[in-house]
């Protein structure tokens, strides 16, 4: 019978040492592993003989770094992700063994159908409603394992972090990378800040210098880029001539409601990489350790809805220098904002995709996750919380009808 090593927040760590100790993985891979798989790396490297199961339950409860079991004579186990998402029998100089079903991680109809085959056919005495309720006290406390990353430069690690980062971050970093402005388009509310710091401690990382964070919003003169002489001609210098002489990242947020006068100037700066500031008389280049990202809710081409009633429709000659991006919402940082509330979690999706369906001019972005879930944690009634933090003054027939459609009573 298998056996099913019981990995969460508090012990993950001690897991993957463990399996770093006992296997050929990478770091990159087995940091990277979900709870799930971890579970599953250890059933392989008991089944293989190289730990027993008490010994794994006790390094996992007591946190142990390094496990004292002494290796097997023969060779490790050779795990890879492959290995643990198609489990085989390995070469035979190996000890064979039983692939094991890992645990599950989310409650989809097809994992939660083979818990219960698994749970039932284990000779345990379960009954499927004891298995059902088993499975849904599991998946109710169950947080997703950050997305860490492994950066490498010609196969050498330069970066290593276990915080949580956007499923598109490896995209966009690629992108700055390039030395191209990008353009970052969504709904408001989707983490884009967030990642501005993460890419810049990877951007440092990489170019093995500092690489500071500058932020700014939506420009409105051409001054504020190139800045200017006051009246006694002492010059006036600006955040992005700093970006553009020492390096940086510059990210500007709102960048779909600025003016056509400001981002004229801008153009010339990021699509040339020089640029003759007013107290200069010849161009001077663009430090190379600068990179540029700007972010709005439009794809720059004004607000062809209600829901963006300030963006400005931004000329081609712009919108042609940028490599855009439509920045989309990350379900594991949903599910990491709603603190776990999984009901609050569904409620606000259903009513974000009915909007969308009914083509209701409302913004249902992660906010309302992120504030509910406190509210109701604070004694709330979700009625009062869906109108305060999703409604929010909605005209009252396009309230029902959208609540109505979403099956939120």
């Amino acid at each position: 019978m298998a056996t099913f090593f019981k990995v969460g927040k508090n012990n993950r760590s001690a897991a993957k040492s463990i399996i770093g100790y006992h296997s050929s993985m990478q770091s990159s891979e087995y940091r990277n592993l979900r709870v799930g798989q971890l579970g599953k790396a250890l059933s392989l490297i008991n089944s293989g003989g190289y730990m027993t199961a008490t010994d794994i339950n006790d390094a996992l409860n007591y946190g142990f770094a390094r496990p004292t079991e002494p290796k097997a004579q023969h060779e490790l186990l050779q795990l890879s992700l492959t290995d643990l998402t198609n489990p085989k029998k390995d070469d035979t100089t190996m000890q064979p063994f039983t692939p094991v079903t890992p645990t599950l991680p989310t409650a989809t109809t097809d994992s939660r159908q083979a818990a219960i085959d698994l749970l039932l056919n284990s000779n345990n005495g379960l009954s499927a409603e004891q298995v059902n309720a088993l499975i849904d006290d599991k998946i109710a406390h169950i947080k997703p394992m950050p997305l860490g990353i492994d950066l490498t430069v010609n196969a050498e690690p330069v970066q290593t972090s276990e915080e949580y980062h956007h499923e598109q971050f490896k995209e966009v970093l690629g992108a700055l990378l390039t030395k191209e402005p990008v353009y970052l388009w969504g709904t408001a509310s989707g983490g884009k800040t967030t990642m501005y710091k993460q890419l810049s401690a990877s951007l440092s990382a990489i170019q093995e210098t500092d690489i500071p964070l500058i932020t700014s919003v939506q420009l409105f003169t051409q001054f504020e880029i190139v800045g200017y002489k006051d009246a006694t001609g002492t010059m006036v210098n600006t955040i992005f001539r700093k970006w553009f002489e020492d390096g940086g990242l510059l990210a500007i947020d709102e960048f779909d409601r600025s003016t056509a006068k400001a981002l004229t100037a801008l153009n010339q700066m990021i699509e040339n990489r020089f640029f003759t500031f007013p107290d200069n008389d010849e161009p001077q280049a663009m430090n190379d350790n600068s990179f540029f990202i700007a972010s709005g809710n439009t794809p720059l081409n004004g607000n062809g809805s209600g829901k963006y009633s300030a963006a400005e429709a931004i000329d081609g000659a712009t919108r042609d220098r940028f490599i855009a991006i439509e920045f989309k919402f990350d379900k594991h940082i949903e599910t990491i904002m709603s603190s776990n509330n999984n009901e609050w979690l569904n409620t606000v999706r259903t009513i974000r995709a009915s909007a969308v369906e009914l083509g209701i001019e409302i913004i249902v972005s992660t906010r309302p996750i992120r504030q509910g879930a406190k509210l109701l944690a604070a004694g709330w009634n979700r009625s009062k919380v869906i109108e305060s933090t999703i409604l929010k003054g909605l005209a009252s027939e396009q309230a029902v009808k959208l609540l109505n459609h979403a099956g939120v009573r």
